[in-house]
């Protein structure tokens, strides 16, 4: 059997919503990381001409490899896309860690605009309404 037969049953196998949601957002999450590592970005600023000659370099086993991994990483957090999703929507669920870190980072955003109110105030002219209330 033809590598390409191989990948063609294997897809059937996983059916279309596997591969809609779970291995195109992996796909994006890879590629767009490898991107932004082959664009240069540990040497300094990046740069496409650095990720167009790292994308030169591609062969096929690289090729393999990478969508081995994006069916690997779509098949490892499938069971927690549920829980996933949850948490970026703002579930926290009871989980005192998660409420925690909540908690956290909202007295962080309170902190953060009570600065920028304070510093609105301060440098708005006076008589245009941006007095202390």
């Amino acid at each position: 059997m033809k590598l390409t037969g191989l990948v063609s049953e294997g897809a059937k196998d996983l059916g279309p919503r596997f591969l809609l949601l779970n291995t195109v957002p992996s796909a994006l999450a890879i590629v767009g990381l490898l991107a932004i590592y082959f664009s240069g970005v540990r040497e300094g600023a990046p740069s496409w001409v650095k990720l167009r000659a790292a994308l030169t370099t591609i062969d096929s086993v690289d090729g393999f490899v990478l969508a081995l991994a994006v069916v690997l990483a779509g098949l490892a957090l499938q069971p927690l896309q549920l829980s996933l999703v949850r948490l970026l929507e703002g579930y926290w669920g009871t989980s005192r860690i998660l409420n925690w870190l909540a908690d956290l980072l909202r007295a962080s955003e309170r902190a953060r605009r009570e600065r920028l109110r304070r510093r609105s105030v301060l440098q708005a002219p006076v008589g245009t309404g941006g007095e202390a209330r």
